[in-house]
């Protein structure tokens, strides 16, 4: 349960390059206490969209506040927040503790313990050059940089790139240890089943405007359940024909033998009176995954690509 507080307000946030919009009427809230999810595709506007909630980019028109506080004022919210960009710069002739060290002054703080119980949990060797490091790696150093601080929030945009399963895992439960502890996480993924784990919320953008918003649970309920049923061969057609008077059913390729399956997007006790009234073998009852929803609201194609 979130408190209901707004961390992050978007208003009508929009962004022309020359004749091309690529960020349109952005309007959405991210709620204290909150993971919420942004997806899309490449160039849907992912990117553009937190660089203006950062003040990297100027919106052409709307507002965007973090904290209560107006995008176009950055120092007051930045020192509050974590940020892990997709394409962090960083100087590589550092080695990962200095490049940490000097991040972490730029907040008035002592991050020593912080970052040694980060480095240690991601397994990362600081010590090293940042010119030496692959990408997993420079990524496991921009994530303690966002963290080291201990901020109220966090941004992320594509926090997960170049991570294994492993610290893919380890990134996820340093997630929920920061939501456990009063956090607000703001990410923006094209790993589905990562979002479809953490977040409260997600948003969907295509060609930079939002088409959908909605709870995780909210989508998964209100989304087709795939169903497969057993029966004997005599009793399919019959099976089918009673199927087929149900509102929310579209038959699916028979992936087994003697089998009916299908999606149903209605409610559950109408099937299950239909079912009953068969002598069925087995049945399983799928709920939908994340990526299936992204497929249905992203099928006609991709947008062109983000402004850097």
């Amino acid at each position: 349960m979130t408190d209901q507080e707004p961390v992050i307000s978007l208003d009508g946030l929009t962004k022309q390059f020359g004749s091309r919009r690529a960020v349109n009427g952005v309007t959405l809230t991210v709620n204290k206490g909150e993971i919420f999810g942004f997806l899309g595709p490449n160039g849907a506007g992912k990117s553009t969209t937190i660089r203006m909630m950062l003040d990297v980019l100027r919106p052409t028109a709307g507002t965007a506040t973090i904290f209560g506080v107006s995008s176009r004022k950055p120092r007051v919210a930045h020192r509050r927040l974590g940020y892990l960009s997709g394409d962090m710069v960083m100087d590589e002739n550092l080695t990962a503790d200095q490049y940490l060290r000097y991040v972490g002054a730029r907040y008035g703080k002592d991050c020593t313990e912080r970052r040694q119980e980060l480095a240690e949990a991601l397994k990362a060797d600081l010590c090293v050059r940042l010119r030496d490091y692959s990408r997993g790696n420079r990524q496991k150093v921009g994530l303690i940089a966002a963290l080291q601080h201990r901020p109220e929030l966090l941004i992320l945009d594509e926090p997960t790139s170049g991570f294994d399963p492993l610290v893919q895992e380890t990134f996820a439960g340093l997630i929920g240890e920061f939501r456990n502890a009063g956090g607000t996480v703001f990410m923006s993924s094209h790993i589905l089943s990562e979002v479809q784990q953490l977040c409260d919320r997600v948003a969907f953008i295509r060609d930079g405007s939002i088409v959908d918003t909605a709870d995780i649970s909210q989508l998964m309920a209100r989304s087709a359940k795939h169903v497969s049923v057993k029966v004997d061969r005599a009793m399919l057609r019959p099976l089918r024909s009673q199927l087929e008077r149900l509102k929310g059913i579209n038959f699916l390729p028979e992936r087994e033998e003697y089998a009916v399956t299908f999606s149903y997007a209605g409610p559950m006790p109408p099937l299950i009176r239909l079912l009953a009234n068969f002598d069925i073998h087995d049945v399983s009852i799928r709920e939908p995954e994340l990526e299936e929803l992204f497929v249905h609201y992203y099928r006609d194609g991709e947008a062109g690509k983000e402004a850097s």
